[in-house]
């Protein structure tokens, strides 16, 4: 898969709308301006006092910033940001210009006070805070990326990335893991539709995003399959949330008369596990329980415990 790149070919400039090529006219037309003026009006130094490198280092600093305001048009910004950065950018460039004039005439020394050093501080305020927007632009994108690759869109939870990183990071410490999955809930989708589905989903993630310990994780890992990853505890503490649960998934009712249930596997981790084989043992343990007729919990220990 290609990744798109940002187009700064000179052919972009026929994509771009009114304001940008508005921008880029503008500056063309006061740099021109400012040209010509300066070498109409102006006394012209004599060829001996001319210096090349002074004046290739102006000339090279001006094209610098023309390739940068070529840039920002090119670039989607916001329009508050492309704002700031395009005028900041002008008035910069417009003191370039100036500058490079300079090296040609003799301005007097007003011009040089209240035009080129007002151009250019002007020009530097505007785009310093220009690039301020575009780093909390850039900041905004950012965290809505990482919302999308890490969370689920429909119920709002961790998805099975952010779980299994999770999972990851906490394997320095005992954990204590439950595995659910919804019983028969292809039949809600093929006797409700898929919308009926989604709000199911919705509403269990909710349910089992209110009864996660504040500890906890909670998370959407598969199609109707759910997760919480806890602290290490005992049995005795962790037997009364799935007995909630099992309750609790009961007051979803997808269907008149049938209430939605879930099954669940439960472990808690032993000294020297890796996550993987606690995850392994935990998913047999869901396995168990939905070929034990569903809607109960099993333990990953071997002892087996119907709710």
């Amino acid at each position: 898969m290609q990744l798109e790149r940002l187009d700064i070919s000179l052919l972009h400039y026929h994509r771009l709308d009114l304001e940008h090529r508005a921008h880029i006219a503008l500056l063309g037309g006061l740099m021109l301006t400012i040209m010509a003026l300066h070498l109409l009006l102006l006394p012209h130094f004599p060829y001996e006092r001319f210096h090349v490198v002074s004046f290739a280092f102006e000339v090279i600093n001006w094209l610098t910033m023309l390739f940068l305001f070529w840039v920002v048009q090119c670039a989607p910004l916001p329009t508050h940001t492309y704002r700031l950065l395009s005028g900041g950018l002008m008035l910069w460039i417009l003191g370039a210009t100036i500058d490079i004039m300079d090296e040609l005439v003799i301005p007097p020394l007003w011009l040089a006070i209240y035009t080129e050093d007002l151009l250019r501080s002007g020009g530097i305020l505007l785009s310093s805070i220009g690039i301020l927007s575009t780093m909390h632009y850039l900041f905004h994108i950012n965290a809505r990326l990482r919302q999308q690759a890490l969370y689920d869109d429909l119920t709002r939870l961790p998805n099975r990335r952010y779980f299994q990183q999770k999972l990851h990071v906490e394997q320095q410490t005992l954990l204590a893991l439950i595995l659910l999955d919804l019983d028969y809930f292809k039949r809600i989708n093929d006797n409700s539709g898929h919308d009926a589905g989604d709000r199911v989903l919705q509403q269990f993630g909710a349910l089992l995003q209110h009864h996660c310990p504040p500890s906890g994780l909670a998370a959407r890992i598969g199609g109707e399959e759910f997760a919480l990853l806890l602290p290490a505890a005992c049995e005795s503490e962790l037997q009364p949330l799935a007995d909630t649960l099992l309750a609790t998934t009961r007051t979803i009712v997808p269907m008149p008369g049938q209430p939605l249930t879930v099954s669940l596997g439960m472990g808690i981790q032993q000294p020297g596990e890796s996550s993987a084989a606690l995850f392994k043992r935990v998913d047999l343990a869901l396995y168990d329980a939905k070929e034990a007729g569903r809607n109960c919990c099993m333990w990953a220990t071997g002892a087996t415990r119907n709710s």
